[in-house]
């Protein structure tokens, strides 16, 4: 009889295991697909609002095209006109800039116009001190040549 207890003891004692062993791998994989489950559409909503706020910012390029489309060098009181109402509604753009491909035969009429309102105004690169100087004879150049707001930006201008 003893044997026999000893048995239906021990038959009850490793059902019983398992069955908190079940239980605990069943909870354990609830927790671990609620939890991946949130992750993921942490992970979709962060990238949503990224994709959102990308198709923003190329609505507000595409805006700035139109006056590209109508002149090839528009002054620089249209751009601050266009780039005004684009930074306007768009407060995470830090800053808009037209940056054209100058020629090296262009660069002296693109440096006079810009000297019109910019007298300092020269296309310029950083030396290996890492300061600005007067940029090479090279075949071409890609200047800042329009940047709004200047305030905070005077550094790419």
């Amino acid at each position: 009889m003893y044997k026999q207890s000893f048995f239906i003891v021990l038959v009850f004692v490793l059902n019983g295991s398992s069955i908190i062993a079940l239980i605990s791998w069943k909870f354990y994989d609830i927790e671990s697909t609620a939890i991946y489950n949130n992750f993921k559409n942490d992970v979709d909503i962060k990238a949503a609002s990224i994709v959102r706020e990308i198709t923003l910012n190329f609505e507000a390029l595409h805006n700035l095209k139109v006056l590209f489309d109508h002149s090839k060098h528009p002054t620089s009181t249209e751009f601050k006109r266009v780039t005004k109402n684009i930074l306007d509604r768009h407060n995470s753009i830090q800053a808009l800039e037209w940056i054209p491909r100058v020629s090296n035969h262009e660069r002296e009429l693109y440096e006079n116009i810009r000297q019109q309102e910019y007298p300092e105004f020269e296309i310029t690169e950083r030396n290996k001190h890492d300061t600005m100087i007067r940029a090479q004879n090279l075949t071409e150049y890609y200047p800042v040549y329009y940047v709004e707001p200047l305030a905070g930006n005077e550094t790419a201008f």
